[in-house]
């Protein structure tokens, strides 16, 4: 091949290494020129600096978690920092660079709900096992393993990954959108660019910050929620009592709205931009998680029919229990129809359309082992939720700001898209200039 691809994956075999033993200083150089090195001071996060950049090292979070048998560490990516493929995932067992499916598949549920549909989170995780519970004689070039213990493995990283991501703040900030979206940070990121990883390399003698010692995840916290009435947006949304445990998101003071869908809010540390659809959206969303019975029904004076792709109503059907949950009232209505007799009070717009796109996630949920109900309960949330461009009084903007900071998981909807983001004030500082001034006459009071 070329001398660029041959050169790209002769990089790639040595990135494998130096992510692998970050103890060891690593220089890679092609014609003469150095094209990345480490420092081999055996910090994780001050190799994948030098290899993918700084804002990807200041773009992931600290995994950390032993227990009898095994241990994991490393970096996860926050969910902006999600790609197009894979090609940021690097899982090393026992020092040596493998892969393997149910480990990557383990990552991967940790971010479900995080992360865009067909986008990929980044990861750099060392894993360490008994070597005689790993079988490594699986692949000529010894780059997959087998494991005695496979399922055992998978649960425990997948829980050491989600809970180093839910001990984290994941508000996407001004410079992580633009580092994520291939800009340079400082820069508002005005126009969205091709998926791109950030290909800045470390400088000879600079170094992002070390990993601060200490597990990453605190105990979950236990906090006191108030039941939502579904009939009207503002009881939709009433503030409910928190517990005195730190919130994953600060609490915010609404000062406006942008094009009828953006609340604008302010924060101990900066500027927040929330859309209202997708907060809504969360808050539903976690409350249909949280109930054990089934949601209120609105009885439809007229009856729906609903009709139901050959051989498929018996599935369906098997299913009820489900549909019920959101309250619906169903049964089946001749070889290929259902009749539908009371829909959630929740719904918004057509019930026809709405119960339509329900009935079609539950059939394609067959494919989905892991959690049946999740993308029904992605479109109920969604029916429910308020829309782009419905108009909010400052009331009920506030009461949305209150519950959307109170929630478990308040930065993305159910669909992975971002419900928040965030300009610090530095950035805004930054940005007019207010930093520095002094040297040119003026002072930050101006």
């Amino acid at each position: 091949r070329s001398a660029a691809a041959e050169t790209s994956a002769c990089s790639q075999v040595a990135e494998a290494l130096a992510l692998a033993f970050p103890h060891v200083a690593f220089e890679f150089r092609s014609d003469g020129r150095v094209l990345w090195r480490t420092s081999g001071n055996g910090r994780l996060r001050d190799v994948a600096a030098a290899l993918y950049g700084p804002d990807f090292a200041r773009g992931c979070v600290d995994v950390a978690r032993e227990t009898e048998g095994m241990a994991v560490e490393g970096l996860a990516g926050r969910p902006v920092m999600a790609r197009a493929s894979r090609t940021q995932q690097t899982l090393i067992v026992n020092g040596h660079a493998v892969r393997h499916a149910g480990i990557r598949a383990a990552v991967e549920a940790a971010y479900r709900g995080l992360v865009p549909a067909r986008r990929f989170p980044a990861f750099i995780l060392h894993l360490r096992l008994d070597p005689a519970r790993v079988d490594v004689n699986v692949h000529p070039r010894k780059l997959e393993v087998r494991l005695a213990e496979e399922r055992r493995v998978t649960g425990f990283v997948h829980h050491a990954v989600l809970a180093a991501l839910k001990g984290s703040d994941l508000t996407p900030d001004w410079d992580e959108v633009a580092a994520a979206r291939g800009g340079s940070p400082g820069g508002l990121p005005l126009e969205a660019a091709a998926d791109a990883a950030p290909s800045a390399r470390v400088r000879p003698g600079t170094s992002a910050p070390a990993v601060p010692p200490g597990l990453p995840y605190p105990s979950p916290a236990a906090r006191a929620r108030a039941a939502a009435t579904p009939d009207r947006v503002a009881e939709a949304m009433r503030l409910f009592a928190a517990g005195e445990d730190a919130r994953r998101m600060p609490a915010l003071r609404y000062a406006g709205a942008v094009m009828r869908t953006y609340l604008i809010a302010e924060g101990p540390d900066g500027v927040y931009i929330v859309d209202q659809h997708a907060a809504h959206e969360k808050i539903y969303y976690e409350q249909f998680l949280r109930e054990a019975g089934a949601a209120r029904s609105q009885p439809l004076a007229v009856p729906l029919v609903l009709d139901v792709p050959p051989g498929r109503l018996d599935l369906l059907a098997s299913r009820n229990a489900v549909w019920e949950r959101f309250g619906v009232v169903a049964e089946p209505f001749g070889p290929a129809s259902l009749v539908v007799r009371a829909i959630p009070a929740v719904f918004r717009g057509d019930p026809h359309e709405a119960l339509r796109q329900l009935f079609e996630e539950l059939l394609a949920d067959d494919a989905d082992p892991t959690d049946p109900r999740a993308a029904a309960l992605a479109l109920a949330s969604c029916k429910a939720a308020v829309k782009a461009r419905d108009p909010l009084s400052p009331e009920e903007a506030q009461a949305l700001l209150d519950r959307l900071a109170s929630l478990d998981e308040p930065f993305t909807c159910p669909h992975g898209r971002p419900t928040v983001w965030k300009i610090t004030t530095a950035q805004l500082e930054r940005y007019f200039g207010r930093r520095d001034t002094g040297a040119r006459g003026g002072s930050d009071q101006d």
